[in-house]
């Protein structure tokens, strides 16, 4: 049986990357391998690559949007035994297929045959790549979020992101933390990626998750968070989440990558 881990889904996938050689075979695409995997990805609606071409942009600012496909090779002396796994850029698996089987004494149809029966479980996740529900904004939304920057002036949208340095810095020593000593519900990881969206952008780290949603407003560099009491802005080259959280005033560096 085919298993995804993680509670993930391949529809959050965009790409699938493709070895144009496996650790088990002698030579690249031998038995026409590797061009059958891309085949088959391809006629489920993903965007392939072979890892030996360049990565499109989009893959090379944000990394988690591809799930790598490596084929673990379980043959014997008597059946051809295939098994398709998909990591993503962590390094985990995302999904695990059923073992794909062929009695063919040829090699080449034995490996092709057990690799098509391993995809069956692929086809059967019914893919569709979607953006993450939390990126869709229903029309009440974009109408109040709009009124509300009309309603403020440059010199109003500057005194939200001067907040003074002293409350930025109050004690949180008494927010719950977990097993490392990070504060629930504070973002950890200082690398992030931008992903378009109609307001502005949605901010993601490499699980993906999305960590901030950016509404646009009349200042350039500046954003206010959606779900949040703050802005994102570009102060010095540098790029601050500035919000309250809890009763206390966050600020925090990240690295975007846009």
């Amino acid at each position: 049986m085919a298993n995804t881990l993680f509670g993930q889904s391949l529809n959050e996938y965009k790409y699938v990357i493709v070895s144009s050689k496996y650790g088990f075979q002698k030579s690249e695409d031998q038995y026409q391998l590797n061009s059958l995997t891309k085949f088959l990805f391809e006629k489920e609606g993903f965007n392939v690559i072979y890892n030996s071409l360049e990565l499109p942009t989009e893959v090379v600012n944000n990394p988690c949007l591809a799930l790598t496909a490596e084929i673990i090779n379980e043959s014997n002396m008597f059946t051809t035994k295939l098994v398709i796994e998909l990591k993503n850029c962590k390094n985990q698996k995302v999904f695990v297929s059923k073992e794909g089987r062929s009695k063919e004494k040829e090699y080449k149809a034995g490996y092709q045959e057990a690799l098509r029966k391993a995809f069956e479980s692929v086809k059967e996740q019914n893919y569709s790549y979607s953006v993450p529900a939390i990126t869709e904004v229903v029309e009440e939304d974009i109408i109040e979020v709009n009124e509300n920057i009309s309603q403020l002036d440059e010199a109003e949208i500057e005194d939200v992101v001067m907040e003074s340095t002293e409350s930025s810095n109050l004690k949180v020593d008494n927010r719950d933390r977990d097993s490392k000593g990070n504060i629930l519900g504070v973002p950890t990881e200082k690398m992030l990626y931008a992903q378009e969206n109609r307001l502005g952008y949605q901010l993601v780290d490499s699980t993906p998750k999305i960590v901030f949603i950016l509404l646009k407003t009349g200042k350039k560099d500046v954003y206010f968070l959606k779900n949040r009491t703050g802005t994102f802005y570009k102060e010095e080259g540098k790029w601050f989440a500035e919000y309250y959280f809890d009763g206390h005033l966050m600020k925090q560096e990240f690295e975007v990558k846009w």
